[in-house]
């Protein structure tokens, strides 16, 4: 349509409809990123959740540009609309924070109510199918709301129409281009802006623009809008409605998120790329007090136990090398393989990891939590021969590749292959990689989830680096507390006989307060028929996604639920 074939008069109320509509369909593209977001990192499995919610939300737009032919009064309906989607927006916030929360507890509430063991709640089809009900109220809510924001565009469309009272020349062709154009305005100030903020204040924000828009609508319309004074009504009770809802989102998610963790929750924050959450615990004799991280819902250390995790993850490839000097560790961000590291005579240590917000928490004086982290590791941040780079590990390494830099010894200390993005770091491409960085006579170790609940992906991980080029592949496994059993894998490019040579270790040449030589050896044991069925296991590529669908299925069937 052009601005030219319509009468004078018309002309700022026609670019105020287009504007409201641009900024509508912003606002629409803006809380399907929020409730995928929010409902991502609450369910776990983000990617899945992501496109879950998206692919629900546009069925359901289609779903409500059906429903708006029904609706005879498009002004009333615009007016009343903005309202209704400002409110259910809200609302859904606490109700998928709530279900879920409910589903969390309801074992421990079956389980008080019947006198059961709290150790041992039930976990039983019924309980499961609740858990199931409760969880589903993010796609539930996805699709109210995917519904009312489509029935914004053929309203709009039946607006213009029926206001300049003739057939606009391309008008589907102009809604549907503001309304694109606005996506991505949206789209863009998501990535940019609101990615960073609390879920609280995004939703707040987007909300209170609804309810804005809702005002500029029925002040530019008014004398088009037959019932007027419902739907001021109805306008002034959002508003409250929405005021109320804003002020206490912020609350009631903390006690929410604290009703997921069984200690004290003293830090919660969205870094650039995580959520971060820190709890605080005691010991039970000594009542020191403890701490323990978690990042999008998942534990990454305990205070108490860490120690194993990392003398395990770091102290084999150090033992293999004759005298390591140069270190590379991919990811680690919390210092505390970078603090095992530097135990050793090296001459410099090179620490990668992407999320500069976690880095800063372990490396910068602040809070007291920051304090107790930076005596954990050591202020191993601060030492000299630290070469600190915020950067993606895998662009990171190719870029050390084509450098032709070379490593005494790589320990990458990424988190287990939970998102398809983090199946790249675990693929053959990247171990190859790996493999061109490493010294001859060099080693590596990489952390690779559990043998006993993702033994799949455990087993996909040797054969992966075996695939890469590596001569030697071996793995071990300890049970760290905090995480149940856990395994890693050690690699080399000469065929070292790994067990030998550590069969020559009476004792290390840098201390340690829990592993001992004897206990390091006895970790590469396992079950006799542990790798039965090896065969069948497949190598992870860069694009396939092996590990990444190992690692989901394996866990599903773990925490399969069964009749008590």
């Amino acid at each position: 349509m052009k601005f030219s074939i319509l009468k004078s008069k018309h002309r700022f109320t026609d670019f105020f409809l287009l504007f409201l509509l641009m900024v509508l369909a912003g606002c629409g593209l803006i809380y399907e990123y929020i409730f995928s977001h929010y409902a991502g990192r609450v369910l776990g499995s983000l990617e899945t959740v992501l496109f879950s919610i998206i692919g629900i939300m546009i069925v359901s737009m289609g779903i409500g540009s059906f429903l708006a032919a029904r609706i005879k009064d498009a002004f009333v309906a615009v007016s009343i609309l903005e309202s209704l989607i400002a409110i259910t927006a809200i609302a859904g916030i606490y109700i998928i924070s709530g279900t879920y929360s409910l589903a969390f507890e309801l074992p421990k509430i079956i389980a008080d109510t019947y006198q059961l063991s709290q150790t041992n709640p039930p976990r039983g089809y019924l309980v499961h199918y609740a858990e199931n009900i409760l969880e589903g109220s993010a796609y539930i809510m996805a699709a109210i709301i995917g519904v009312l924001i489509g029935m914004e565009i053929p309203l709009v469309a039946r607006i213009r129409q029926s206001f300049h009272q003739q057939h606009l020349e391309h008008n589907t062709g102009t809604v549907y281009g503001v309304d694109y154009i606005g996506a991505g305005l949206g789209a863009f100030l998501w990535v940019i802006v609101m990615i960073k903020q609390e879920i609280s204040t995004s939703i707040a924000i987007v909300a209170s623009i609804n309810i804005v828009a809702g005002y500029g609508f029925i002040m530019v319309f008014s004398r088009y809008i037959k019932r007027l004074k419902l739907v001021i009504t109805v306008q002034v009770v959002s508003t409250f409605i929405v005021y109320f809802g804003a002020s206490n989102i912020g609350e009631w998610q903390s006690a929410l998120e604290q009703s997921l963790y069984a200690k004290p929750i003293v830090v919660s924050k969205n870094t650039d790329h995580q959520r971060l959450v820190i709890t605080e615990g005691r010991q039970p004799y000594t009542g020191e007090v403890t701490y323990d991280l978690y990042l999008n819902g998942q534990i990454q250390f305990s205070q108490q136990d860490e120690h194993i995790y990392h003398s395990l993850l770091v102290y084999p490839p150090m033992l293999l090398v004759n005298n390591p000097k140069n270190v590379l560790i991919i990811g680690g961000g919390d210092g505390l393989a970078l603090r095992d590291v530097l135990k050793f005579p090296v001459d410099k240590v090179t620490l990668v990891d992407f999320d500069k917000g976690l880095v800063s928490y372990f490396k910068e004086v602040g809070v007291v939590e920051s304090d107790t982290f930076l005596a954990l590791n050591e202020y191993a941040f601060s030492d000299p021969r630290v070469q600190l780079v915020i950067d993606d590990a895998f662009s990171t390494v190719h870029k050390l590749m084509a450098a032709g830099k070379l490593f005494d010894a790589i320990i990458i200390d990424l988190p287990d292959p939970s998102h398809p993005d983090l199946n790249k770091l675990y693929s053959k491409q990247f171990f190859k990689a790996i493999k061109n960085i490493l010294n001859s006579e060099g080693a590596f170790s990489i952390q690779s989830t559990s043998p006993y609940y993702a033994k799949p992906a455990f087993l996909s991980i040797k054969k992966t680096i075996e695939a890469a080029g590596f001569e030697t592949v071996e793995q071990y496994q300890q049970n760290v507390p905090s995480f149940g059993q856990w395994g890693w894998s050690v690699a080399t490019k000469k065929p070292t006989a790994i067990l030998d040579r550590f069969e020559e270790i009476d004792m290390f040449p840098v201390p340690n307060k829990w592993l001992t030589p004897k206990l390091m050896r006895a970790s590469f044991e396992f079950p006799k028929d542990f790798y039965s069925g090896n065969e069948n296991i497949k190598i992870n590529e860069i694009g396939s996604g092996i590990i990444y669908q190992y690692y989901q299925e394996a866990w599903v069937e773990q925490t399969r639920y069964y009749l008590f």
